[in-house]
Order: C-alpha cells, then sequence, then structure tokens
C-alpha cells in the first residue's frame, strides 16, 4: 500500500540515520545483507551528508557494506580513509577503451546481441575520460 509505504520513509535527515542503521539488524545467516551505495561525492552538502559520518563504523554479522566515490570530490573520501582500514579500500582506476570494448562485445556474445553499423562507433566516444553515457 503507497500510503503505509510513505508513512515507513523517515522525513528527516536524523531520522533517516536512525532507520539505516536498524535495517542493517535484518541481516542474518539465513538472509545476508548486502548495501551497495554508489556516488556518494555526490551526495548533498545539506547536513554533512558527504562528511559519511552517517556510516556505521561496525557492521553486523552478515552484513557487508560497498561505496564508491570519486577521491578527489568533497570531504567524503577523507573521512572514509579515516574510519576504514585500508585492507578494506579497493581503488577502481578508469578503464581504458580496449577493456570497455572487450567488455561489450562479451556482454553481447553472450547475450546473443548485435551492434548496428552506427553503434561501435558511438560507444567508442562514450568510454573516452570526461564523457557522460
Amino acid at each position: 500500500d503507497q500510503e503505509q509505504f510513505q508513512k515507513a520513509v523517515p522525513s528527516t535527515y536524523e531520522a533517516c540515520i536512525d532507520a539505516f542503521a536498524s535495517c542493517l539488524a535484518y541481516a542474518s545467516r539465513e538472509r545476508p545483507l548486502m548495501i551497495v551505495l554508489d556516488a556518494l561525492d555526490q551526495l548533498s552538502d545539506e547536513d554533512n551528508a558527504r562528511t559519511c559520518d552517517w556510516l556505521p563504523r561496525h557492521l553486523p554479522p552478515y552484513c557487508g557494506l560497498m561505496v564508491s566515490l570519486l577521491p578527489d570530490i568533497g570531504p567524503s573520501w577523507s573521512m572514509l580513509q579515516a574510519t576504514v582500514s585500508q585492507s578494506q579500500v579497493v581503488e577502481v582506476n578508469a578503464l581504458n577503451e580496449k577493456v570497455c570494448c572487450e567488455a561489450l562485445q562479451t556482454w553481447m556474445k553472450r547475450d546473443s546481441r548485435h551492434l548496428s553499423r552506427r553503434q561501435p562507433a558511438n560507444t567508442t566516444v562514450s568510454v573516452q575520460p570526461g564523457t557522460l553515457v
């Protein structure tokens, strides 16, 4: 029910932090929980969200957390470095054009799909640094 769902969604920053923390407790051996948060560097500066102080310092059993961010934008990277063990950090560098094209070809072949005549040129341009897809 839409109305019931809307009532369950917190409306304040503090309530969201509390709700996020309480959701982690649902992880169990039978139902492990993996949370993926992409682009933390794009969070709003409102309520200091990019400081990542709302992220839990310790996760309950059967719970995992993966985040992504650009290290040179905002305070997220420096805050995470101060709180997370370096053994838990994996830096992913930009993929070069050859690797991107090979991955695309592999996925297309796996799914029995093909590119039109114009699409290869478009995909080559889209993997260039600074290009938005």
